[in-house]
């Protein structure tokens, strides 16, 4: 669509925007968009969300950092493989609530997860099954989903807790859907 409209009505085969103008189309693809605490989602636009991309890089490619993905799932697996092979000196540690790599799906093999596991192990990357993170209320903590600053996260058993310096949220998009912290 065009940038700074509003479509006010939608026709057989056009929507019309505030602007009085009539926009024909083929196929209508509704697409309202999501909402959801992250980098990603920045306030002022690309540059803001290239400004935050580029301070989490700086953050994770320092020697001894420490970053913690949350979710074992496909693109929570690809964040800690990509950080840890480009940044080998990098602490990557996953924290799942399930009991294994993709543990949300149905349709991959234990020898499948077996495998990936594995692979991510040999190059460093540490995980901690059956766990949630705590997340603050926004009193106690309102930069925890915008903000690349080291912090100690305790884990919802109490057992024990883990240092970060950055956040990485790739659960599904439900409510922390993607953020860095």
């Amino acid at each position: 669509m065009l940038a700074g409209t509003t479509v006010v009505s939608v026709e057989a085969n056009a929507v019309v925007t505030d602007k009085g103008e009539r926009v024909p189309f083929d196929y209508l693809c509704l697409t309202t968009g999501s909402t959801y605490h992250s980098f990603i989602k920045a306030p002022n636009g690309v540059a803001d969300a290239q400004a935050k991309m580029a301070e989490l890089r700086g953050v994770i490619s320092k020697a001894g950092a420490k970053v913690v993905v949350v979710g074992a799932g496909l693109s929570g697996l690809e964040y800690a493989g990509e950080i840890k092979t480009a940044y080998p000196e990098t602490k990557v540690t996953i924290v799942d609530a399930h009991k294994d790599v993709l543990g949300g799906y149905s349709d991959y093999t234990d020898g499948g997860r077996k495998d990936i596991k594995t692979k991510l192990t040999k190059i460093g990357v540490e995980f901690v099954f059956g766990e949630r993170i705590v997340i603050p209320s926004a009193e106690e903590d309102p930069t925890f989903f915008t903000e690349v600053k080291p912090r100690v996260l305790a884990l919802q058993s109490g057992t024990k807790t883990l240092e970060s310096d950055a956040i990485i949220f790739s659960v599904r998009c439900f409510q922390y859907a993607c953020s860095v912290g």
